[in-house]
């Protein structure tokens, strides 16, 4: 029998990076809903970094991360890969990591319940990605005011 090739290793790009943070979060409780994945798409298109990015390229973003997840140990897995998308691509500005983190907190600030799972994702990013506990803060009371703003 012939042996089997070893899979080259799974690469995320900065864009599936960020957005695989966002499927993250949105699936704690399950399968991201309709509207989780409209959010996804709308805070995708929000940030400025994609405007011109089709809809199905965010979702073929968000369907890999899920893949990924809900392999075994595959929330590791893809938060490693974040993280090293986000920390050590040499393309990649350093401050890509906040912006996911910010884009990931905004997220849970506009599904209006914030749930434990949401917070210990949020913890775990924050972790990986080097988020200082002041930018955090920073980042997450920003992402509060964003959306009382938007909502008000």
């Amino acid at each position: 029998m012939p042996e089997k090739s070893p899979s080259p290793p799974l690469v995320l790009d900065p864009m599936q990076a960020r957005i695989a943070c966002l499927a993250l979060v949105a699936a704690s409780g399950g399968k991201p809903d309709k509207a989780a994945v409209a959010l996804i798409h709308h805070i995708t298109k929000d940030a400025g970094f994609a405007p011109d990015l089709p809809p199905s390229a965010i979702n073929q973003a968000i369907d890999l991360a899920l893949t990924i997840a809900d392999a075994e140990g595959g929330m590791d897995t893809l938060v490693d890969l974040i993280a090293t998308t986000l920390r050590h691509n040499t393309d990649t500005p350093y401050n890509m990591a906040s912006q996911a983190y910010a884009w990931t907190a905004e997220f849970v600030a506009r599904t209006h319940h914030i749930a434990p799972e949401q917070t210990r994702i949020l913890d775990i990013l924050a972790e990986h990605l080097n988020i200082s506990r002041l930018v955090r803060a920073a980042i997450d009371t920003s992402a509060a005011i964003r959306f009382t703003a938007l909502e008000g």
